[in-house]
């Protein structure tokens, strides 16, 4: 944390050029935000998984405020017992009779069709590749929590460190899976309720959960699974469950479309690529309602100034002009969340900070490959010693 911005991006911009072979391009869109590219994010994640699994020093400070919390409250605080929980079955029972957002008869031109991966030819480059293995080994991890939780000892009944491990993991598998940093941060999840959903599901292979998948992919074959699941489904079950109290044509319409168009978002074994395009093609649906960064005006105590503001239009064309007219010098900023939307100049401006600062970091990135930035800001380099000596 206390190492200058020129040593941070400089150790960020080695493990992408020369660890996950990242385009330089790609690294430039990275640096500058990325918030309306999904897959920049994912990109991002693996930078930082793979920093901190080789460079672990560079993320002792977090990982440490994060044991001693767990130390503290005993693993993540579970809800109140006194609560009621919410099945995760009940979830996708609710889920499934609401879903129709996705399938309106005017999209039907603009309708994600799952496309299964081994099908089709995949010619982009290792940063793919890279993300694809991540995701399938966060995949075959959560299995093998599930088979802790459910074959040998309960999350409750797991040791300490063990708990601490998996709070861990946990966050690592949130934040790999998320399509947009800025859209949903990791404080905004109730981890709680994720980590009971995700071990509430006994362990399954690939195969298995491909069966299952396959088994709903169209009408056909979701009118034959809703006919074997009525006959497994218990009556007492049936009156509980908000979906089987759709009528029959509903209920395969509705699960032929999860299996038809929503599988890219709700498989755990799908690649990244396939969840990230079909997040892209959806995103104004699944970002609406969450809270994005905007750069607001906040004459109360914002930290950034109208003049620093004005650096954007320096730098940037008629876009970046006509968002900061109007600005005087002394106005003040501040970054704050608001429902995506609802200020879209605001958002604007925010991205456009970003690639402000981005100029910045590049510039100190600069100054550090040529030993003129040290990796603290109050490290003493050797040409501002010899002007000392000199004066």
């Amino acid at each position: 944390r206390d190492w200058t911005i020129g040593a941070s991006v400089a150790l960020d911009h080695f493990v992408a050029r020369s660890l996950l072979s990242i385009s330089e391009s790609t690294w430039d869109a990275l640096l500058e935000g990325g918030n309306d590219d999904l897959e920049l994010k994912s990109i991002g994640r693996d930078i930082v998984l793979t920093r901190r699994s080789l460079f672990p020093e560079t993320a002792m400070a977090e990982l440490q405020e994060e044991e001693e919390a767990a130390e503290e409250e005993g693993g993540l605080d579970d809800t109140d017992d006194d609560e009621e929980e919410e099945s995760p079955d009940k979830s996708i029972d609710e889920l499934l009779a609401k879903l129709g957002g996705f399938g309106d008869e005017n999209d039907d031109e603009n309708a994600f069709v799952w496309k299964d991966p081994s099908s089709t030819t995949d010619n982009n480059n290792t940063t793919n590749t890279t993300s694809n293995s991540t995701v399938a080994q966060l995949s075959d991890e959560l299995q093998e929590w599930r088979r802790k939780h459910h074959e040998e000892l309960t999350f409750d009944e797991w040791s300490q460190d063990d708990k601490m491990v998996f709070d861990r993991w946990l966050k690592d598998y949130i934040a790999t899976l998320q399509g947009n940093t800025a859209a949903t941060s990791i404080d905004q999840i109730d981890l709680v309720e994720t980590r009971n959903a995700l071990l509430a599901a006994p362990p399954m292979t690939r195969d298995e959960s491909d069966s299952f998948w396959n088994s709903i992919r169209d009408d056909t074959e979701a009118e034959l699974f809703l006919q074997s699941l009525d006959k497994e489904t218990s009556a007492a079950t049936k009156t509980s469950s908000p979906f089987w109290n759709l009528d029959y044509r509903t209920q395969v319409e509705r699960l032929a479309l999860l299996g038809g168009s929503l599988r890219p978002l709700l498989d755990e074994t799908v690649d990244a690529k396939t969840r990230l395009a079909f997040m892209e093609r959806h995103s104004n649906k699944l970002l609406e309602g969450l809270e994005l960064e905007h750069l607001v005006r906040d004459n109360a105590g914002g930290i950034i100034s109208g003049a620093d503001l004005k650096q954007i239009s320096k730098s940037g064309g008629s876009s970046a002009n006509n968002l900061t007219q109007g600005v005087a010098d002394g106005d003040r900023f501040s970054i704050q969340k608001l429902p995506y939307g609802t200020n879209d100049k605001a958002l604007a401006l925010f991205q456009e900070w970003n690639r402000l600062k981005a100029g910045r970091a590049r510039y100190e990135e600069h100054l550090f490959s040529k030993g003129k930035l040290g990796l603290r800001y109050s490290d003493v380099m050797e040409d501002d010693d010899k002007t000392k000596k000199d004066e």
